[in-house]
């Protein structure tokens, strides 16, 4: 897997809080980015609800516990 640089993951952060409140968003979603390596520009591209159409495949094999301490780490 990719590990992104700290500043991105950040950036990454704070556009989806800002996002989700201003879209006056509830519950869980799941925010899509794409990054241009060249011009090093973030763009938020879209928001999901879950569970959607990739709720089954995104969370296969997890229990609740499982995913908790995923978004866990994201949060840290």
């Amino acid at each position: 897997m990719l590990e992104l640089p700290k500043y991105i993951r950040d950036e990454i952060k704070e556009i989806s809080a800002l996002a989700f409140g201003l879209l006056d968003c509830k519950g869980v979603v799941r925010m899509d980015f794409l990054y241009n390596n060249d011009t090093e520009e973030l763009f938020l591209s879209e928001i999901n609800s879950i569970p959607g159409s990739l709720s089954n495949f995104m969370f296969k094999h997890k229990t609740f516990a499982d995913l908790i301490d995923e978004v866990a780490v994201i949060y840290e």
